[in-house]
């Protein structure tokens, strides 16, 4: 799970991050306006809502079909993108260009017809908390009621290889989190500048509601829930499941972050776990994430096409 120390950095730069992006994101894209879809491009259909009996709520979601999906009969599959801390579902469209990005890919032939899914994870670090002091069964949520109403609701190919989870920031942490505890349900992960660390932090202030890591802070159960927890269980399934990690950070964020994504590519590849690592050129930005995001669904593509068990 997200450690509280590095949460406090992340959620500092992604708060001031979401104030800036209505204002910002038509100057770091000319021309671009938000919502605007490409032309013969896919679809994003913003404000989906289902009810998630985990939650217990309707649960709000954004949507990317693929430019065939109105025309064809054929099944898809589905790409998860978690947004990160002070964010919500619509992030990855309005300022991670994820259709642009996902439309060029197609055109290219360099990604297979997808659909791209981004639920709203408030700021629950994507795990399961007490749902007056945290945020809900969020993981539980993503697990039980998101992935079968997606499989449900629209034309996808319901198995793990084609399906993969990627999120940025608080939800490049998830992602890796549930990817690593439910790795029968994914074909691939991807965290790109994930809140991850390796040890538990130390508490200096008694957090404050809402929190997913309870009051005061569980340091047993912080630990519980840790990737680096996960990775003996991940090795014990990688005969059946061999998920396939990639992580990203840039050269210019946090220490701490960029500590975390090479302890965790070390921690995998330690145990002779596929897993890849970029470090690459930026900070904790969406210029960084837009770049990024083209080399991740690239690399869930191939995951998709290799056929990987």
């Amino acid at each position: 799970m997200v450690d509280p120390a590095v949460d406090d950095v992340v959620e500092g730069i992604d708060r001031g991050i979401a104030r800036k992006c209505g204002d910002q994101a038509q100057d770091q894209h000319p021309g671009r306006r938000k919502g605007a879809q490409a032309q013969q491009g896919g679809r994003v259909l913003e404000g989906r809502t289902f009810f998630s009996k985990a939650l217990n709520r309707e649960w709000a979601y954004t949507i990317y079909l693929p430019p065939d999906y109105e025309r064809s009969e054929r099944a898809y599959p589905v790409f998860y993108l978690l947004h990160g801390m002070g964010g919500e579902h619509t992030n990855w469209a309005r300022y991670g260009d994820a259709q642009m990005t996902a439309d060029s890919l197609i055109a290219a032939s360099a990604m297979p017809l997808a659909i791209l899914v981004m639920a709203d994870g408030k700021n629950s670090s994507y795990v399961d908390s007490d749902p007056v002091t945290g945020y809900g069964a969020m993981e539980t949520a993503i697990v039980q009621d998101l992935i079968p109403h997606i499989d449900a609701t629209y034309r996808t190919i319901p198995t793990r290889r084609a399906r993969m989870i990627g999120g940025l920031s608080m939800g490049g942490y998830g992602a890796i989190h549930t990817a690593f505890k439910h790795p029968e349900l994914f074909g691939a992960v991807a965290s790109m500048s994930g809140g991850l660390s390796k040890n538990v932090p130390a508490q200096t202030e008694t957090p404050k509601p809402p929190t997913p890591w309870g009051i005061p802070f569980d340091a047993k159960r912080w630990q519980a829930e840790s990737p680096f927890t996960w990775i003996p269980s991940l090795k014990e399934k990688a005969a059946d499941t061999r998920l396939q990690v990639y992580i990203t950070v840039g050269d210019d964020d946090n220490p701490r972050i960029i500590q975390g994504a090479v302890d965790l590519y070390n921690a995998l590849r330690a145990d002779s776990l596929p897993a890849e690592l970029r470090i690459t050129d930026g900070a904790h930005t969406w210029e960084v994430w837009d770049r990024g995001l083209r080399e991740v669904l690239i690399f869930f593509a191939n995951t998709f096409r290799a056929r990987i068990r």
